[in-house]
């Protein structure tokens, strides 16, 4: 089996409609590249995982598993634990320029 950590920060959570999975997406961002990936917090994690909150950056330590469903696989990765470590990330807009202003705006 596959195990490892991954840090990045939470674009995405939300419980499946069953209530027994709970999904995370961290978003790793290192320049050029951007990584995305889905957590699977289920049975003793799955409380953990529902009290991540979008913006949070956290560390999941967990396993890669792979399924088979009627002749196709699923590969997914499992949280076995979480942990933040660091607060909420504020995105900010950039400060508008003078061509942003729409009273600028020319009519042609």
């Amino acid at each position: 089996m596959l195990r490892g950590d991954v840090k990045g920060e939470v674009i995405s959570s939300e419980t499946n409609p069953k209530g027994n999975a709970h999904i995370v997406v961290l978003k790793e961002d290192k320049g050029r590249y951007v990584n995305h990936l889905a957590v699977e917090f289920f049975g003793k994690t799955l409380e953990a995982g529902q009290t991540i909150q979008v913006g949070d950056v956290v560390r999941v330590s967990g396993f890669v598993a792979s399924r088979e469903w009627q002749g196709r696989w699923f590969t997914a990765f499992k949280a076995m634990s979480a942990t933040v470590v660091g607060g909420k990330v504020k995105h900010t807009k950039p400060a508008p320029s003078e061509s942003d202003d729409p009273a600028d705006d020319v009519e042609f």
